[in-house]
Order: C-alpha cells, then structure tokens, then sequence
C-alpha cells in the first residue's frame, strides 16, 4: 500500500479515533499506533534508517550506503506500536 492509499482509507474515518495495529493477520493481538519512522529505507528485507552512517547499519562501502539511500523505490514508512 502507498501512503496516498493509506491517506485516502483514514480519510473515511472518524477523525477522534485511535488507531491500532493488528501483530498478524489473523487478528490474534492488537496494538495502539505509536508513531512512524518515515526516513526508513528497505535493503534485502531489512529496514535501515538513512540518517545512520555505513557503519551505524553495517555496510562497509559509504559510497554503496550513499547510492542505497538515494533509491527511491527502497523509500518505505514504518508504523510502529
């Protein structure tokens, strides 16, 4: 989902509500939203923070992490309980 969809979907909801956040999709545990990370970037699975320096996220090669930040398609929002 993008962030535009997501926008549009909370829209239609009743703005005094509290947001929570199912742990699977079974609905099995649910959590209140807390916040968000949006400078999150997604390298192989993982989630990194591009204010971190090449170490701080454990690559070698600054210029590597440099061009890895600058990915747009690796951009990504993180929604944490």
């Amino acid at each position: 989902m993008k962030v535009k969809e997501l926008i549009k979907l909370l829209q239609t909801a009743e703005p005094e509500r509290e947001v929570y956040l199912s742990r699977d999709s079974e609905g099995n545990s649910y959590q209140a939203l807390y916040g968000f990370d949006k400078n999150a970037i997604l390298v192989d699975g993982d989630i990194y923070d591009d204010t971190w320096t090449a170490e701080e996220a454990g690559f070698e090669d600054e210029e590597e992490w440099e061009i890895l930040k600058q990915e747009k398609n690796r951009r990504v929002l993180v929604l944490w309980p």
